[in-house]
């Protein structure tokens, strides 16, 4: 079985709008969609990496900040990612400032 680190960006939006930031202006100011999808997705890349042989090593989350989405949805995709890979390592980088 193939190991595999894998990179996702959940959304390509953020709560900070700082100068240096290389996010084009349409995605700083996205209206808030429906993050649902999200775990549809999921579940359809989950089921990709089952299907083409590949034992998921390193799961990381980013973008420009993964706790714009619904702290439910970040939980529930983490526990897909575990249910389906136990020993998966999970990293996730944030700006720390929607954590509470």
């Amino acid at each position: 079985m193939q190991k595999l680190i894998l990179q996702a960006n959940l959304k390509s939006k953020c709560n900070l709008r700082c100068s240096y930031c290389a996010l084009p202006e349409i995605s700083k100011n996205a209206k808030k969609s429906d993050d649902t999808i999200l775990i549809k997705n999921t579940q359809k890349l989950l089921d990709k990496l089952n299907t083409e042989g590949y034992e998921l090593q390193v799961f990381s989350i980013f973008g420009a900040e993964p706790f714009v989405v619904a702290p439910e949805i970040v939980a529930t995709i983490l526990n897909m990612v575990y249910e389906a890979h136990p020993d998966v390592k999970a990293k996730i980088q944030t700006n720390g400032t929607l954590l509470t």
